[in-house]
């Protein structure tokens, strides 16, 4: 949902790979996807920053999962397979309505 709803704050799509993730290895995909605690949130880092960044955060868990994209495809993938393939404008047709935007 975080990656969605960021993809939607800047209109670009992204490409992630869940499998980078530190994780039990035992959480399903979608326990993985939709699971939510207070020690995890996702950050978006220019790559020009992005050095300083993960310096910034040594000593702590973090892991790089995916990037920006330029077009509007969002790609979530796991050990190679593909979890969600969808665009910017699906995920906006879907969350739009209930908030009567």
């Amino acid at each position: 949902v975080s990656l969605a709803e960021s993809s939607l704050a800047g209109r670009l799509g992204c490409s992630v790979d869940l499998s980078k993730l530190i994780q039990d290895e035992n959480l399903t995909d979608v326990a993985l996807l939709f699971s939510e605690s207070q020690g995890r949130f996702v950050v978006s880092v220019s790559p020009q920053n992005a050095t300083a960044f993960e310096s910034a955060l040594q000593g702590s868990a973090f892991a790089c999962i995916g990037e920006v994209v330029s077009g509007n495809a969002i790609q979530v993938h796991r050990a190679g397979k593909t979890l969600i393939e969808t665009t910017v404008e699906a995920v906006l047709e879907k969350w739009q309505p209930p908030l009567n935007l």
